[in-house]
């Protein structure tokens, strides 16, 4: 979020008439610099005994939402965007499959100078995404905080919640249709 009112401020900026006081190229370095140090600290943030204690799980989960990301955001991006295809799959990918940053850090490895606008087109992206999916992040704790045997089994709490992502989906599918922003392009090659 913080992001997405960076960029805002920007735009505010350039439109008082002050945007040539802002160096591009220090920018550039500053948030290659800054993409650097969160990575460290990403990293440095893992628990390895916690990983070490669910390899099999984690590997398992990991293997099959991977898989399942890569295909469908594959036939995807050729079909949503006009240009910068690969830079946004890579993008949307290391997005969706971690967070933000590594989406941006893989972003950074195609465009290294961010001369084309997916990095910004991201950050929008996942401000964006952020609201849409707010609802799910009281969803997704249902079945641990609300069926949690209070009212029934946590089996059937997590029937539940499957029920009602389910039905967040077909809602969200049908926003998308009716604005009109559901309409895919034939694949280019």
């Amino acid at each position: 979020m913080g992001g997405l009112i960076t960029l805002l401020a920007r735009k505010l900026i350039d439109k008082t008439g002050w945007g040539y006081l802002i160096d591009r190229g220090l920018m550039t370095r500053s948030a290659g610099l800054f993409m650097d140090y969160l990575v460290a600290a990403s990293i440095a943030a893992i628990s390895f005994n916690i990983v070490w204690a669910y390899r099999w799980p984690l590997l398992l989960m990991s293997l099959l939402a991977g898989l399942a990301t890569y295909a469908f955001h594959r036939w995807l991006m050729w079909r949503a965007f006009d240009d910068y295809h690969f830079e946004r799959f890579i993008g949307i990918f290391g997005d969706l499959t971690g967070t933000i940053n590594s989406g941006l850090v893989l972003v950074r490895v195609t465009d290294p100078h961010f001369e084309t606008p997916v990095a910004e087109d991201l950050v929008y992206g996942s401000g964006v995404a952020l609201l849409i999916g707010a609802p799910l992040l009281f969803v997704l704790t249902l079945p641990m905080t609300v069926f949690n045997g209070m009212f029934t089994s946590q089996l059937t709490g997590y029937w539940i919640t499957l029920g009602i992502l389910v039905a967040y989906f077909i809602l969200m599918m049908a926003i998308w249709r009716l604005t009109g922003a559901l309409r895919f392009k034939a694949r280019r090659k």
